[in-house]
């Protein structure tokens, strides 16, 4: 039980620190829009490329968030497959199976942190914004 509990802090310490050095790298590079060796980009070329010629760091911090989230959650999905993949080779070995069965569980949990984070941003965005 302390083994499963220090792995889901570990997981909301990572998300978290990963959303932290997002956001505060997130203005640094909104400041200066650029294409390697072009220049800075115009409204036009915001415009053809389908970007917003306004933005603002909410928004910035909002893309930011969904994909650290994104991220997370391809991560987790991975560790089942892995987990999957272990408990089947496990070969009747009680102990490797048990492990498989914990990092299972393990991933599922992160899958539901990262859905209610999810949530939890959606719901942010929404108070902020209203829509």
């Amino acid at each position: 039980m302390k083994h499963s509990r220090k792995i889901l802090a570990q997981l909301i310490t990572l998300v978290f620190s990963m959303s932290l050095v997002a956001s505060t790298a997130a203005p640094t590079l909104a400041a200066v829009p650029k294409f390697p060796g072009f220049g800075p980009i115009t409204k036009d070329q915001a415009k053809n490329l389908g970007l917003r010629e306004e933005t603002n760091l909410i928004d910035v911090v909002i893309s930011i968030t969904k994909i650290v989230l994104t991220l997370a959650s391809v991560v987790a999905l991975l560790f089942i497959i892995i987990a999957g993949i272990r408990y089947v080779t496990s070969s009747g070995d009680e102990k490797h199976a048990e492990q498989a069965k914990k990092a299972i569980i393990y991933a599922v949990i992160g899958l539901i942190v990262i859905g209610v984070a999810a949530a939890i941003v959606n719901f942010t965005v929404f108070a902020i914004r209203g829509k």
